[in-house]
């Protein structure tokens, strides 16, 4: 899979701070991969984790030629094509976005 550059400074992060922003970079490594392919993301989990982002109003999901760039090179595994990255963006399985905003409270109590 060919790595298409994306600028150093794009982050779609809204109103954090460095030390809040590496910690949510982690979170997003930290989650499970694919059942079937380990060096590729879980696209539905990643969805509810940045959809859940976005309803705490910390992240902008609108550039998403740029975000599918970032989760790859966050997380460091491939990522679906663009379609499907597009698709799953925002997620729309509510109870499991509500889980991933508790999940992120919890985990970062000052986002």
């Amino acid at each position: 899979m060919q790595k298409l550059p994306i600028s150093s400074e794009f982050s779609p992060l809204l109103d954090t701070t460095k030390e809040q922003e590496e910690r949510i970079k982690n979170i997003l490594r930290e989650l499970p991969s694919h059942p079937d392919k380990p060096d590729w993301i879980n696209m539905a989990c990643v969805a509810q984790y940045l959809t859940a982002l976005d309803r705490l109003g910390k992240i902008n999901l609108k550039n998403k030629r740029d975000l599918r760039l970032w989760v790859a090179q966050v997380t460091g595994k491939n990522v679906p094509d663009s379609g499907h990255f597009n698709e799953a963006i925002p997620s729309d399985a509510r109870k499991k976005v509500t889980e991933a905003v508790k999940e992120w409270k919890s985990l970062l109590p000052d986002l």
